[in-house]
């Protein structure tokens, strides 16, 4: 229970950031958090002084690994963890027989991608994703 809340704490305070992308859904953080830590294979936290300060969720599908839900608390941002969460990754996905691995972000997420490029990552397509939550009533609907 105190990782799962930790976790919450961290993605809010991640995604408050990013054009309140996730906040503006109507899911709630704590709904995007559990449905994807509950599809992923293995969760990978970074803490700093006993406190939990980012996380990574990995999948591994044949032989591609992605990582869905990763972020890292802006107060804990500047000192290597994205880089040490995405090393601890690659090590856990190769351990396991992932060729390559997959990320995605907002295209405003700059912080992300040049973690990501310095670790010879490099952009492969762009697209639009758009979501439509089921628990809420859609215009079109009445």
């Amino acid at each position: 229970p105190e990782l799962r809340e930790r976790l919450q704490e961290v993605v809010a305070e991640v995604a408050s950031r990013f054009d309140r992308v996730l906040l503006d859904t109507g899911a709630g953080i704590s709904d995007v958090v559990l449905y994807t830590v509950s599809l992923a294979d293995e969760v990978l936290v970074a803490a700093l002084d006993k406190r939990i300060v980012g996380f990574i969720t990995l999948r591994l599908r044949g032989d591609e690994g992605d990582g869905p839900l990763y972020g890292v608390d802006p107060a804990a941002q500047g000192r290597g963890i994205g880089g040490a969460l995405m090393a601890g990754a690659l090590a856990w996905l190769q351990a396991r027989g992932a060729r390559r691995m997959l990320m995605s972000t907002q295209i405003t997420n700059v912080a992300s991608q040049k973690v990501w490029t310095r670790l010879g990552f490099e952009p492969s397509h762009a697209e639009y994703t758009f979501h439509r939550w089921f628990d809420e009533q859609f215009a079109g609907d009445r």
